[in-house]
């Protein structure tokens, strides 16, 4: 696997400060292949120190996505409306030392920056495009602060509607049609919560000083092929050591 310029730093790994403090998100699906009344969307709590990139593995796992494709956040105007960028947006994603530098230069690596370093109420949304292929579009916004309750574990998908869509659209006829079988079928918040868990479960706040974690919920994610969480075992892994300037100004 490649070596990366910039690897995950402490302030966007788990163990940072204030790992109490929990971000409220509704994520919508822009669905322009098949609407359905009420949309596609999901309301989650995630903690506010997660990087871009945990919050990507939260959003694969609500919506059911596999992670086959590249995805990328881009900042939003204050309305949420991502068809009228009158501004220059910021995009966020994994840098790789193979990356065209010029064509890069203005993209913020995901891993680096927090949820906390993104998010406000003056600058409420976020943009995440997964399958560049299919574009398949979510609209983040911010909902709010919200304190942990010792008795739930996070990340945590609290409610949701419409059904998850199929990778490289495998719900539809070659007619662009949805399959019999996956009409009018519903979202389950319980399936949701229980791949958050699997995933999460016991693993956050991620002590990344202890060695009896054999791996990081990313590098579990990401399918790590390393022996060991070691912070050289891959691009993502969370005991990593970020590069010096590379954290948010």
């Amino acid at each position: 696997m490649a070596t990366v310029a910039a690897a995950v730093c402490s302030p966007a790994n788990s163990s940072s400060s204030k790992p109490n403090l929990l971000y409220k998100f509704k994520i919508t699906l822009t669905d322009d292949y098949h609407k359905v009344r009420g949309g596609r969307w999901r309301r989650v709590i995630v903690p506010a120190n997660f990087s871009l990139v945990e919050l990507h593995t939260v959003i694969q796992l609500v919506f059911g996505w596999e992670n086959y494709h590249l995805h990328h956040f881009m900042s939003m105007p204050k309305n949420g409306k991502p068809g009228r960028r009158m501004f220059d947006p910021v995009e966020y994603m994994i840098k790789d030392e193979y990356d065209d530098p010029f064509l890069s230069r203005e993209t913020k690596d995901e891993r680096i920056y927090k949820l906390s370093d993104v998010f406000s109420e003056e600058n409420p949304f976020l943009e995440y495009e997964y399958d560049f292929g299919a574009c398949w579009e979510h609209v983040i916004k911010f909902e709010g602060v919200t304190e942990e309750n010792p008795d739930f574990e996070y990340p945590m998908c609290v409610e949701g509607k419409g059904a998850n869509r199929r990778e490289d659209h495998q719900d539809e006829d070659e007619e662009g049609d949805l399959l019999p079988e996956f009409e009018g079928k519903q979202f389950s918040r319980q399936e949701a919560q229980r791949d958050l868990q699997k995933l999460f479960a016991g693993k956050w706040p991620l002590k990344v000083d202890k060695t009896t974690v054999p791996k990081c919920y990313l590098c579990v994610f990401f399918s790590c092929r390393g022996p060991t969480c070691n912070g050289k075992c891959c691009h993502v892994c969370l005991k990593a050591e970020c590069l010096r300037g590379s954290a948010p100004v």
